[in-house]
């Protein structure tokens, strides 16, 4: 036995630096780049069209925007890259968001503004003078304030753009006839750099820049819609992936944001994913600042690095060691961080505390764990899983022999190609089952979903796999009726798929509750009842069964051991 032990042991400390790999590929996931001209880091988009709109006025002065057809032959109204606070750059960096002070003149919103810094869409402009907000809103008048829906984008916190053609406003606004809201917000080490102290001023850096960004943007919300014809006082927001667990936290764990907005929308929502403490966050801030080729307790340093540097001190491979020796706990580098002043608690803590009280629309598509996976294989360099690849996987996941001799039992390594099995086990633990759990312990105004549909095109198109599969980000095209915009074409069945999910959404917002005309979505309930979204429309479901091994996870639950001891 003892010789057995040992061969294992060898065997997984060999093996952890190989699937260090898996990690990365995880924490950096990246979309395809969309067809817009390259352009380098922080330049300033130039040269906008011509307003078409009337001018209106909000807090900080005048401006105008544009009209904007849709595939529907509706038009809404467009005002783009507003700017919510100062510069991001300078002194301003690695400090909370300034509001933007007062224009003169008429300002432009004609064009959308630069993508806050990020490694991964370098065809996108960029700049630290990022954070703005774009309006949209029918074009018709309403007798009455509109209902507003703010959409904060995902991508692990490491990238995201809110002028990404597929999160186009457009049609919701006109199609669910409301006001459509999306925000930039810091990412990466700018965004979520904690863990620091400088020994000269006394000056602490503990993170979560990008979500005090977002607390900003709801403040501006609050402040302004109104000039839009939005109802500050009806205001729901949602999100995907790392947008989702932004959305978590504004839900439960913000204090400063819950009288910002009244129901929430999670789509995809890895809420198997715990957040780091600052003391877990001190050895990732003492890489960053040795690869920055500064001392960590000397801020001045670091903010006087270029953006172009900062974006590659905080990829590098010694960034993710962390998460080689700490399994799931850090598998994103850089995300939002339990502080006690600005997320209170872990997100699925507060929430089965009875904390989540707004009503709630929750949801995650079929298959969300393969595309990590199947990103993990590219790393490798493997076109199939094997059963020691996926023993290995789930060993250096769940660090613990008694859970993973659970987990082989449930969903045992076959003989030929495991990525199958290994994207369930993501599947299920990262996503269905800690949603459904959340479900569960929500308010009663909440309902379910699964997104089942095989789309006739691919957004992740360095994925083939996802050609033929459910995988995770494939609803957003069907929730935003973007798929144009990003250049494919509907069925007539997926359009219709569209311009359900479209009004359930913009419904949800406007009478808390997602029913609209003759369509059935039942509320959830202990047993679950989850609508699943597939084509035709005749075919949708609403199951109590989500094939999804929950009752296994739940007994297992969502804090995984934090030390990679847990393996011996």
């Amino acid at each position: 036995m003892a010789k057995d032990n040992i061969k294992w042991i060898v065997i997984n400390f060999a093996y952890l630096l190989v699937i260090g790999l898996f990690t990365i590929n995880f924490a950096c996931s990246r979309p395809p780049k969309p067809d817009v001209q390259s352009e380098s880091i922080n330049v300033v988009v130039k040269d906008k069209p011509t307003c078409t709109t009337e001018t209106i006025e909000i807090t900080q002065g005048k401006l105008c925007g544009v009209s904007a057809k849709t595939t529907n032959g509706k038009s809404a109204i467009a005002f783009l890259s507003i700017p919510y606070a100062e510069t991001t750059a300078g002194e301003n960096r690695w400090r909370a968001p300034i509001p933007h002070k007062n224009w003169e003149g008429v300002f432009n919103g004609t064009a959308f503004g630069p993508a806050c810094p990020q490694a991964a869409n370098q065809n996108y402009p960029q700049s630290e003078d990022c954070l703005s907000i774009n309006v949209w809103s029918p074009e018709a008048k309403s007798d009455k304030p509109r209902e507003v829906m703010v959409f904060i984008y995902g991508g692990a916190f490491v990238f995201g753009y809110n002028g990404d053609p597929m999160y186009n406003g457009a049609y919701t606004a006109a199609y669910g006839d409301v006001v459509v809201v999306s925000m930039n917000y810091r990412l990466g080490a700018l965004g979520f750099l904690d863990g620091i102290k400088d020994k000269s001023t006394g000056e602490e850096i503990n993170g979560n820049f990008g979500i005090l960004d977002q607390i900003l943007a709801l403040k501006w919300v609050q402040e302004n819609i109104s000039s839009f014809g939005g109802d500050p006082d009806k205001v729901a927001i949602y999100g995907e992936s790392a947008g989702a667990m932004s959305v978590g936290i504004h839900l439960v764990s913000s204090p400063q944001s819950k009288d910002l907005f009244r129901a929430a929308i999670m789509e995809s929502n890895p809420l198997g994913l715990p957040y780091k403490t600052l003391k877990d966050s001190r050895s990732i801030a003492k890489r960053f600042a040795h690869n920055l080729g500064c001392s960590i307790d000397d801020v001045s340093c670091m903010r006087n690095k270029l953006p172009e540097v900062v974006l590659d001190a905080q990829q590098q491979r010694n960034i993710i060691w962390p998460a080689v020796f700490h399994g799931i706990k850090d598998l994103l580098a850089w995300a939002p961080v339990v502080d006690g002043v600005v997320i209170a608690e872990q997100p699925i803590e507060a929430i089965s505390s009875g904390k989540l009280t707004k009503p709630l629309i929750i949801g995650t598509n079929k298959n969300e764990g393969l595309l990590f996976v199947e990103m993990g294989k590219a790393a490798l360099k493997r076109e199939r899983l094997s059963s020691l690849d996926y023993r290995l996987m789930i060993d250096f996941l769940f660090r613990d022999r008694k859970l993973t001799k659970k987990i082989y039992e449930n969903y045992p390594p076959a003989e030929g190609d495991n990525t199958f099995i290994a994207s369930k086990v993501i599947t299920d633990y990262l996503f269905t089952c800690p949603n459904l759990l959340v479900a569960s312990d929500s308010s009663p105004n909440a309902w379910s979903y699964q997104f089942d549909h095989v789309s006739s095109f691919n957004i992740w198109p360095n994925t083939l796999a996802c050609a033929d599969d459910v995988c995770h980000g494939e609803e957003l095209p069907y929730v935003f009726n973007s798929a144009s915009d990003r250049g494919y074409i509907f069925t007539p069945d997926e359009n219709e798929l569209s311009n359900l999910m479209v009004g359930y959404w913009t419904n949800f917002a406007k009478e808390l509750n997602p029913n609209h005309s003759e369509n059935n979505w039942p509320q959830f309930e202990p047993d679950a009842l989850n609508l699943v979204f597939v084509t035709p429309l005749s075919a949708i479901t609403a199951k109590s069964d989500l094939e999804a091994n929950c009752e296994l996870w739940d007994s297992i639950g969502y804090e995984l051991r934090e030390s990679w001891w847990g393996l011996f």
